[in-house]
């Protein structure tokens, strides 16, 4: 598993506005990752991981090869299970704890008020 910031793309998808990007430089880091047998372990969050006034790209990557892969992959089936199986009781004690919390907030804030 290698993880870093490669300051370059993979596919043109990952670059939006900026000047035209360097083909050359993309073909050799695609070459690159396929002769090590690796493949973009591409997330569920940002889809760009830098910007610079209005050029956004995924430059942050993890690469895996296909065991690492498998094994990421299992790892995170088993949590989103783990999360499903906690979802009702954290929605009850969000609700317990958190709810109406802005309007307690201000009723605080009115005694705070009268108090001083």
């Amino acid at each position: 598993m290698l993880t870093d910031d490669f300051n370059c793309i993979l596919e043109l998808e990952d670059i939006v506005g900026g000047g035209v990007p360097d083909h050359l430089a993309i073909v050799d880091f695609k070459i690159c990752v396929e002769n090590m047998l690796l493949q973009d372990m591409v997330g569920n969050g940002c889809e760009f991981t830098w910007y610079k006034g209005s050029t956004l790209r995924r430059v942050d990557m993890i690469l895996v090869n296909e065991s690492c892969g498998e094994v990421i992959g299992n790892v995170i089936y088993v949590i989103k299970e783990k999360m499903a199986s906690t979802k009702k009781t954290s929605k009850e004690f969000n609700v317990k704890h958190f709810n109406k919390l802005s309007m307690k907030v201000k009723e605080k804030e009115g005694e705070l008020c009268e108090i001083q």
